[in-house]
């Protein structure tokens, strides 16, 4: 979890958190789609690692050791 600095809330700075990052699906879904279909966005680079269900525990493993960085598929 950040930490947040109690000095950095005077000059009218704003502390907002976003778990998932910021989205407005109408208008950002298609987006990434389209970049993803003109190969301006090459998703399968973003996947470290693949697991399989049996696997999973080997997956939050490799998540907690540092060797993935959230980047994971677990297939089913």
């Amino acid at each position: 979890m950040p930490t947040l600095q109690m000095r950095n809330l005077f000059g009218g700075k704003v502390y907002r958190g976003a778990p998932g990052g910021c989205c407005t699906p109408d208008r950002d879904f298609p987006l990434l789609v389209r970049w993803f279909q003109q190969g301006k966005m090459p998703l399968d680079r973003l996947v470290t690692r693949r697991y399989s269900l049996e696997q999973i525990n080997d997956a939050c493993d490799a998540l907690a050791s540092g060797q993935i960085t959230g980047r994971a598929i677990v297939e089913f």
